[in-house]
């Protein structure tokens, strides 16, 4: 069998495949498939958004992702909700037990923030941060220090366009935070 010519012409560019032994029309396709994922994979992961609803995912990001491929997000979106029950989320009296089941854990708010701390070259991050106790039936209003709580680990974040949008507008907040990385809006 004779071997293939290896050289491809595309309109910008020209690529051979002279490491590569390519003696099928199956080779060719298979050089192809590797080359075109090699090229665009970075597109993947650099060009598109990617939208987050939990710490917990968040937090499992650098275990499940290449580091390389990792530090390649350029635009984030993470977008949660905490309960402002109580300590850990525990309905105040008078609603059932099924009311809500939390969307995400005040527990893990921090870890997942330093994961996004540690993103070297992010260039767009937008962070909802929704407080249960806005709920319609039930609404209460939203405690600023439970609020700071969950701003404060946020300073250690940066992209080059960051905003947190929160449920209130609570100015002695915006006070007890100081200087920050990102943009403080409300919803």
């Amino acid at each position: 069998m004779s071997q293939l010519d290896t050289t491809m012409h595309f309109s910008h560019y020209s690529l051979r495949a002279s490491s590569c032994k390519i003696t099928t029309l199956q080779d060719m396709r298979s050089w192809l498939t590797r080359a075109s994922y090699t090229e665009s994979v970075g597109l993947l992961y650099s060009n598109n958004t990617f939208d987050f609803r939990r710490s917990a995912t968040v937090i499992r990001l650098p275990h499940v992702m290449l580091p390389h491929r990792f530090q390649q997000l350029n635009r984030v979106q993470f977008s949660t909700a905490f309960s402002c029950y109580g300590s850990w989320g525990q309905l105040p009296q008078g609603l059932p037990a099924d009311f809500w089941e939390l969307p995400d854990d005040r527990r893990l708010w921090e870890e997942a923030c330093q994961v996004l701390a540690s993103f070297n070259h992010l260039g767009y991050l937008r962070i909802t941060i929704d407080m249960m106790c806005r709920l319609e039936q039930h609404k209460h209003p939203v405690d600023a220090s439970l609020l700071l709580e969950m701003l404060l680990p946020l300073k250690a974040v940066s992209a080059k366009s960051f905003v947190v949008e929160v449920p209130e507008d609570i100015s002695s907040v915006r006070e007890r935070l100081g200087e920050v990385p990102f943009l403080l809006k409300w919803l």
